[in-house]
């Protein structure tokens, strides 16, 4: 299966750095949740404005909900990655997930560091994004169209 480059980029960016972008997400959005508790006197449930100008909870709200649903996308990345790397347990590919995605190394340092020629790790990578591509068309997380012309 051929997977276009910018799709493959964004599955191999997300099997690299979705553990971290999920905490960064939540940290985000915890610093948001405080800092709207912060601004509102009284708490949450004041029944004025409390001294500051309309639309700031609204704002926040709105905010609030983005970032919650950004968590739970990051969440579903992040589940579906254990997902992928239970399924290839026991697969010549799972070295990918034990030494290669997650870590700031490249091909040709994994390659080597593994005593591997490259075009096997290029072949391992290529059949990991092809089920992983598989995966995340099913959960709705990556539209094909979107990386096609005229699809």
């Amino acid at each position: 299966m051929t997977i276009p480059k910018e799709l493959f980029r964004k599955l191999e960016y997300q099997l690299h750095h979705a553990g971290r972008e999920l905490q960064n997400k939540r940290r985000r959005l915890e610093n948001t949740r405080r800092d709207l508790y912060m601004r509102i006197p009284g708490g949450i449930s004041s029944g004025g404005s409390g001294g500051f100008s309309s639309g700031i909870p609204e704002r926040y709200a709105l905010r609030i909900a983005q970032m919650e649903q950004e968590v739970r996308q990051a969440e579903l990345w992040v589940r579906l990655i254990a997902r992928l790397k239970r399924s290839f347990r026991g697969e010549k590919e799972h070295v990918l997930f034990q030494s290669f995605y997650g870590k700031d190394i490249s091909v040709n340092q994994f390659a080597k560091q593994n005593h591997y020629d490259r075009q096997t790790i290029d072949n391992y990578r290529d059949r990991v994004i092809s089920i992983f591509a598989l995966m995340a068309v099913e959960k709705k997380l990556v539209c094909v169209a979107d990386y096609f012309e005229n699809f």
